[in-house]
């Protein structure tokens, strides 16, 4: 009778700890591995191939229903959404993966994203602008502002994200940087493209008072990196742990880009690769924060099409997002996007300035009206409301604030820094020692072009903008490598 009990025991014990460990296996987020990757990513090279042998017999639209037939009778797929224009897999497990179907044209220009939509409304027409203020819910009424004209971009940063470079026909990323290195206003620019566009190579991009984005995008929520996805080979598990992280977190997504050249017999699409897609999830959970009164100017297809990714740049303290509507030709965006930055960088100009200067272009290129959105802060600029008369420069005054990339960095225990201006030359005097009894000094030559302090030593010239200047104030800011730096000084 004992040995009964204890085997009834023992029995009861392991289909208890059976039962357990499948419940666990349910609800443990660890469960979304490797494998799941892999299937995603063959199931987005099946439905390539199978599209490809549906369009031998049908044009691209009908295709599409049959291939959303397909997939919807495929394992582990729920649903296959082709109401954009391409194709999203949505799995039981809860992921989603896309084909991207990128239209071509005769000319050889692509769409930034793509679709039916594209291919339906491959027609002349204008081009429509507005100057709607807000992409739906995004404005942020409690901006932060800084100084007299509130609204100043002190961050002199510019990072330019242009993952298809090679792909797109427009050098897009080329043409933005060469304006601002042009421009007399001190700007550091970090120009990415091609393969150098990774995941991680965004991590820092909360440092950046201007962002601009050349890339494939959809629904408002993705834009491209140009990282390929790898598949696990067994030795770089660990290599491809943090991208696994981030799909379990939704924060990247799976994109297979095909393109379809419009015009062309027989219709066929082109498989050009798979590649991750950040969304709004990630740039929400970038460290740190944009600096204030920063710029966003996203020229991938619908990068305003919801406010998702404009809201995750607003919740991170971008001051303005810019972006389309709906899909848009890569030399359409380039067009827009380099109206926009000559003109916010034109004098007196705010960013709405900028905006509503964009000129109506047109072109038969452009399939459909495509729609430039202007979100959050209109006033934003890069120039001082304050007219600097140089004379008034003059004087002796007290370094008596600093930052470093928007972060305090001045101790007012710290030893003196007293700059003395004369009608050409300027000295600077930094105090040290315990009791600061010591000096060292040193004198320059210096002009004021503009809002521009041009300082000349040994034959070296470094450039500073002046931000604010009156009779007890003088902002100056000015950027040395990764470090944009603004200085306050209260006259003596």
């Amino acid at each position: 009778m004992k040995n009964f009990i204890r085997n009834a025991i023992c029995f009861l014990f392991f289909i208890l700890l059976f039962t357990c460990s499948d419940s666990d296996d349910e609800s443990n987020p660890d469960n979304f591995n490797f494998e799941l990757i892999e299937q995603m990513f063959n199931t987005n090279n099946e439905a390539v191939t199978q599209l490809n042998e549906f369009l031998s017999e049908n044009d691209l639209e009908t295709s599409l229903i049959e291939l959303k037939s397909w997939l919807e009778n495929s394992p582990d797929i729920v649903e296959a959404d082709i109401s954009s224009g391409n194709v999203e897999i949505k799995y039981s497990f809860g992921k989603s993966s896309f084909v991207v179907i990128a239209v071509v044209d005769e000319n050889g220009n692509r769409t930034k994203g793509g679709g039916l939509q594209t291919l339906k409304k491959y027609q002349s027409k204008k081009t429509q602008y507005t100057n709607n203020q807000n992409i739906r819910a995004f404005n942020n009424p409690n901006q932060i502002s800084f100084r007299s004209g509130e609204h100043l971009i002190e961050n002199r940063k510019v990072f330019i994200y242009d993952p298809f470079d090679s792909a797109f026909l427009t050098e897009e990323g080329s043409a933005i940087q060469s304006i601002f290195a042009s421009s007399d206003l001190g700007f550091d620019v970090t120009l990415l493209r091609n393969q150098e566009c990774t995941i991680s190579s965004l991590n820092n991009l909360t440092d950046y008072g201007f962002i601009y984005i050349s890339s494939h995008g959809e629904n408002g929520d993705i834009f491209w990196t140009r990282e390929s996805v790898i598949l696990p080979n067994g030795d770089n598990m660990d290599e491809l742990s943090d991208i696994l992280q981030l799909v379990d977190n939704n924060q990247i997504v799976m994109e297979t880009l095909v393109e379809y050249k419009v015009f062309v017999t027989p219709e066929v699409t082109e498989l050009k690769g798979t590649f991750w897609g950040v969304n709004s999830n990630f740039i929400q959970n970038l460290n740190g924060n944009f600096p204030n009164n920063s710029v966003v100017f996203n020229s991938s297809c619908e990068s305003a099409k919801t406010s998702s990714l404009a809201e995750a740049f607003n919740n991170k303290n971008a001051g303005t997002y810019i972006g389309f509507d709906k899909k848009v030709w890569e030399d359409f965006a380039k067009q827009t996007g380099v109206e926009y930055v000559q003109n916010l960088l034109t004098p007196e100009n705010t960013s709405i300035d900028a905006f509503n200067l964009i000129t109506i272009p047109m072109d038969n290129r452009v399939p459909y009206d495509a729609t430039v959105l202007h979100g959050g802060n209109q006033d934003v600029t890069y120039h001082s409301d304050v007219e600097t008369n140089p004379s008034s420069i003059i004087g002796t005054w007290l370094l008596t604030g600093e930052t470093e990339n928007g972060v305090n960095i001045f101790d007012p225990s710290d030893c003196d820094v007293v700059v003395t201006f004369g009608a050409t030359q300027l000295t600077s005097t930094e105090y040290w020692g315990d009791n600061c009894e010591n000096a060292d000094s040193s004198t320059s030559n210096y002009t004021i072009n503009g809002n521009t302090l041009i300082e000349t030593n040994e034959g070296e010239s470094s450039s500073s903008q002046i931000l604010e200047l009156s009779s007890t104030t003088l902002r100056l800011t000015f950027t040395d490598g990764d470090f944009t730096y603004v200085e306050t000084y209260t006259r003596q």
